[in-house]
């Protein structure tokens, strides 16, 4: 039986970040039935020391709302997930690490999400981690759905050579963006390695049915009345718009993920991952700045605003406008770090974008969904070759 072993970012608690990792479970198990699938229990420590901080942070409004988000995240990966167990000690240090990795004898390693970030912020590991898996690893390696999107190209010119090397040792790599993609193309690889732009594995994950209606109506919420989802975090006076906007015209508004004091109710430390992305089939419009906020809003085909989370470097280090941009869905896209950005204007023209999703918007984002799929499956077709 085949060993096969994800790198990934666990213990977060995101609900996003989860699924990212449950779907990419499930898809490798659908094309490795006959393989042994479990996620390496691992975070770097930097990132692991800033999780906990937030974690246990209490929050002004509820006391213990991050914590709650935090146990919430921790029970689906204990529960929802096959981590392994028991849990290795993973020791500090990249060739450490790498020194581990080859006793353990995988026969692949898979690593995938915003892992390849070269930068200068302090919660972000250093060049080189262990995602950037090493040449010397006797492990068939893969990156799925791999980003690198907040990179700083000053940074990435001084390791291009190291970039090059390792790279070059993998036996497939599939990435998440377009930045990605051209970043790897920028190493110019020593050997020709299929690369190629694979979609997150959420796109091909199946929302369950949960009861997260009922979760809803026991906070007062009608799921016969036009509901709001408010998935973003910050920004007060712009959710103060935002809300009353929606309010005006009859909607309910509804903050699941990140606690925001102009929603109607505030659920995001109550529902599991499964209940929020069960969550987005109950929505009338959504306005996110997360971009698996802004995947399940297209898997749900709802109108939605996706709203910039921070000032990128570039538009095209936005991952947000990189996956509408993926779906032909920029209409869907706000930038309010733009000079003349103008909230009140914004939401008046994205009346019209919501006015028309169910007879055009809609259908166009379902044709796009079925053709991303197929790209999600011919990736994973790619996989299964290169295992069996």
């Amino acid at each position: 039986m085949k060993r096969v072993r994800i790198l990934t970012t666990v213990h977060f608690a995101n609900p996003g970040a989860c699924l990212f990792t449950q779907a990419l479970e499930q898809n490798l198990a659908g094309s490795l039935p006959d393989a042994e699938i479990r996620t390496l229990d691992y975070v770097p420590r930097n990132w692991l020391y800033y999780e906990k901080i937030r974690g246990y942070k209490p929050h002004r409004h509820i006391p213990l709302f991050n914590l709650q988000r935090h146990q919430v995240a921790e029970k689906f990966y204990r529960e929802s997930t096959h981590l392994e167990k028991p849990t290795p000690i993973m020791p500090f240090g990249y060739e450490n690490m790498v020194d581990f990795l080859i006793k353990q004898g995988y026969d692949a390693l898979v690593v995938g999400m915003v892992i390849w970030d070269i930068t200068d912020q302090r919660q972000i590991p250093k060049f080189p981690n262990i995602y950037w898996l090493s040449e010397r690893l006797p492990a068939m390696k893969i990156a799925y759905a791999a980003s690198g999107h907040r990179t700083q190209m000053e940074l990435y010119q001084q390791h291009q050579p190291q970039i090059q090397r390792l790279l070059s040792s993998y036996s497939l790599i599939g990435v998440r963006d377009q930045i990605t993609w051209e970043m790897v193309q920028e190493a110019k690889l020593s050997r020709d390695v299929p690369v190629v732009r694979s979609p997150d594995p959420t796109i091909l994950y199946q929302v369950p049915k949960t009861n997260v209606r009922d979760l809803l109506e026991r906070h007062s919420i009608d799921p016969e009345r036009p509901i709001l989802g408010m998935l973003f975090y910050g920004k007060p006076e712009f959710s103060e718009k935002v809300s009353r906007f929606y309010k005006q015209r009859g909607f309910q508004t509804v903050a699941f993920s990140m606690y925001n004091p102009y929603a109607d109710v505030n659920i995001g430390h109550l529902i599991t991952p499964e209940q929020w992305a069960d969550c987005f089939n109950h929505l009338s419009f959504c306005v996110t700045d997360r971009f698996h906020g802004s995947i399940f809003c297209l898997k749900a085909n709802i109108p939605f605003i996706s709203i910039e989370p921070y000032a990128p470097r570039t538009q095209q280090n936005s991952k947000v406008f990189s996956i509408l941009s993926d779906f032909d869905r920029t209409d869907c896209y706000l930038d309010v770090y733009s000079p003349d950005f103008s909230i009140d204007a914004a939401l008046e023209q994205r009346e019209d974008l919501r006015a028309r999703w169910p007879q055009v918007s809609g259908p166009q984002v379902a044709t796009k969904m079925d053709k991303i799929q197929a790209i999600g499956r011919d990736f994973h077709h790619a996989i299964q070759q290169l295992l069996d």
